[in-house]
């Protein structure tokens, strides 16, 4: 199938990337051109993902990041320098698993935190520069 979706050059941050998701969209984004800041709180690239990418020649840096932290945010704002053309807001809470019914208060909060507090940080974070530069799209 053609490549439709042309990204050479685009730059682009994708949070949760080490997930099942964020991997098929590294996949994709890099196969379409794009540089993308992969970043996961793991320290490292989950190796599986890190084979196909160095297969493929692609153009990606590795992130240690976590979403609820402003500071782990900012490091990789610094780390970044330049606005980004698409920011990826995949990142989802793992450790959360059972029914909802069972689900406990710290549970809920853990949940909270990485979904809405994690994507309204990273939103700030990031759109600053897009702001500045008068463009940039965000993806939830």
């Amino acid at each position: 199938m053609a490549n439709t979706y042309d990204l050479t050059g685009k730059r682009i941050l994708l949070t949760g990337a080490n997930g099942r998701l964020g991997q098929a969209y590294a996949k994709a984004l890099v196969a379409s051109g794009a540089h993308v800041y992969l970043c996961d709180l793991h320290t490292e690239l989950a190796p599986e993902l890190k084979a196909v990418l160095d297969a493929l020649d692609a153009s990606y840096d590795y992130l240690e990041l976590d979403i609820t932290s402003s500071e782990s945010l900012a490091r990789a704002d610094e780390r970044i320098g330049d606005a980004l053309d698409v920011l990826i807001n995949n990142a989802g809470a793992k450790s959360v698993k059972g029914p909802l019914q069972e689900r406990t208060s710290s549970d809920i909060d853990a949940v909270h935190d990485v979904h809405i507090k994690g994507t309204i940080l990273a939103t700030q974070t990031f759109a600053r520069k897009m702001m500045v530069a008068k463009k940039g799209t965000i993806i939830n």
